[in-house]
């Protein structure tokens, strides 16, 4: 897993208001149906007319024995839904040991779509997020247990988008970008261990060789399954979207492997050559542990 050296920890409370993506700039088991399918692994699809929303999904085991990541998109064929909730799409990465997580990102995912049918409209997008992950934490450690809380869990990154205006919540070391016109903004922060050393450093407490030699860098400090959740990241205000700007959301087996400048360089290519690309640059890497790797790509139509 790789950190961001902009990374930052919250705790209980929300970052301070953004809505204009430029804010962001100083910070530098359900599938997605029906969809034409461009290759096992790569899907794309438009939606109801109604729909604002081009997606986009990227979904591989990568050289691993089973897949963790997993991830859901709420129903976009459904133009009333739409309208009155918005569309929420979430990513996955399951972690404590191969089949635990594979079943604690499944259980993320299904129990935030459900909670989301579920949910009334008049419901805050942010207020939303924030119930739909406490309600996915408190049934992963209903799950696991007492004895088990902590040592399994999850990563997740979640959107909703409602009349062009984008929430996004995430805990863990997934990651939310926006592109626009060339730009690729990260929103979160990521909740590892190396967040914190990349602080000492701006502290001058400790030396950039020491942050990144640390063999702790890639702990997780916040999961869906820690237990009580105290770190999580989430805007208050929602960020204004326009047509052609892209959402994704994605795992840190596409992040930890395609470099961001890359990936801001694929993302000038339409849609479906842009997924192309991504997986292509995966392939070449031709990484000896490549991790599970999974993106979910939202265009503003």
């Amino acid at each position: 897993m790789v950190t961001s050296v902009f990374g930052h920890l919250t705790k209980k409370k929300k970052r301070e208001p953004k809505q204009d993506l430029r804010d962001y700039e100083e910070d530098d088991n359900r599938t997605l149906a029906p969809m034409a399918t461009e290759n096992e692994t790569i899907k794309i699809a438009e939606g109801a007319e109604e729909c604002p929303v081009y997606v986009a999904s990227i979904h591989d085991v990568g050289r691993r024995s089973m897949q963790q990541d997993s991830f859901g998109l709420s129903d976009t064929e459904d133009a009333a839904l739409v309208e009155s909730k918005g569309i929420l799409a979430v990513v996955a990465d399951g972690m404590g040991g191969l089949e635990d997580g594979e079943r604690m990102s499944q259980m993320v995912v299904v129990s935030m779509l459900q909670g989301f049918d579920a949910s009334s409209p008049e419901v805050p997008g942010d207020t939303l997020l924030r119930d739909l992950v406490d309600l996915a934490n408190d049934a992963v450690n209903q799950d696991l247990g007492e004895e088990m809380i902590g040592k399994c869990g999850s990563t997740v990154v979640a959107v909703i988008i409602r009349e062009n205006r984008l929430f996004w919540i995430s805990v863990g070391d997934s990651h939310i970008y926006v592109y626009r016109n060339g730009k690729l903004v990260k929103m979160n922060r990521d909740h590892n261990y190396g967040a914190q050393l990349d602080e000492s450093v701006a502290r001058g407490e400790i030396s950039i060789e020491e942050a990144l030699s640390d063999k702790q860098r890639a702990a997780l400090t916040s999961f869906i399954g820690i237990g009580d959740l105290e770190l999580i990241d989430q805007n208050a205000n929602p960020v204004g979207l326009e047509t052609g700007d892209r959402v994704l959301l994605m795992s840190d087996g596409i992040y930890g492997t395609v470099p961001f400048e890359r990936l801001r360089e694929i993302l000038g290519q339409p849609l479906k050559q842009a997924c192309l690309l991504i997986e292509k640059e995966i392939h070449e890497k031709n990484k000896v542990n490549q991790d599970n790797y999974t993106c979910v790509i939202l265009e503003m139509k």
